[in-house]
Parts: C-alpha cells; structure tokens; sequence
C-alpha cells in the first residue's frame, strides 16, 4: 500500500512569525549546526556558515567540504551553478534526495508542481539580500 503526503505551505514556528508570503525569521536557523562524524573525524558546520559560505561563493560551499570526511553527499551539487530565473546572477544547484515515491499516475502532476514551486522561488527571491540603512539603522 501506497501512502502519498500532501504538501502544503506553512510556517514554521521554531524558526519564524509571520505568514508564509512575508516570513520573519528568528535568527533560531542560523544556530542550527549540522553535526557530522566518521570514523573519529568531525566537523561541525552550522547553518549561518554554510549560508554564508555561498553567499561568498566559495566552492565547495562549507557544507559540503564539512560532509567530505563522510560520502559526499549532503550540501551543494559540486560546483554546478545554474542561473537565477529570469537573471544572470549565478547560484548553486542542489539535488534532493530520498524525496516520498510516487506512482507513474501521478509524477507529472507532482514533477509540475515541484517546477512550478521552484520557479515562483526564483520569482520571489531573484535578487539577493541586502542591507537596508533606515533612520540611521541597518537592516537586513
């Protein structure tokens, strides 16, 4: 017996308020660390590094050099980029593994929705962050 998830957009909590079209995040990610080990080698990697990590560019990102002591597997897709929809600005690419099965009846319905949700990302966040300066104060 087959049991397919329903997805659906939503907050979460722990990391941030707001809705799911204007989210508020917590600072709670970014002292999220991703704790990796293999054979009495460590290292720790914690999300606010990695993030940074891309955003300097640097290749591999600090997630992925961080899971070389394991297989390889987890953080960016090598050094392949692919531009931002619609841009020129070069991001990296990420591959999702061990997603839910599907059956044959229903992967172009779940393939379209999946491009569709990247491609409105893309939309919505085309541009990178910046610092804003408000009354004297910068904001991210």
């Amino acid at each position: 017996m087959s049991v397919e998830a329903e997805y659906t957009d939503r907050i979460d909590e722990n990391y941030c308020e707001g809705t799911v079209e204007a989210p508020k995040p917590n600072g709670q990610m970014d002292k999220e660390v991703f704790a990796l080990s293999w054979e009495g080698e460590r290292d720790d990697c914690s999300v606010s590094e990695w993030i940074q990590s891309i955003q300097d560019n640097q290749s591999p990102d600090r997630l992925s050099k961080a899971d070389e002591i394991m297989d390889g597997s987890i953080g960016g897709l090598g050094k392949a980029l692919e531009n931002v929809l619609g841009t020129n600005r070069a991001v990296p690419l990420f591959e999702f593994r061990k997603l839910a099965g599907v059956t044959a009846a229903k992967m172009e319905d779940k393939v379209t929705k999946a491009e569709q949700a990247i491609i409105d990302y893309h939309h919505a966040f085309g541009n990178p962050p910046q610092l804003l300066k408000q009354d004297g104060v910068l904001e991210l």
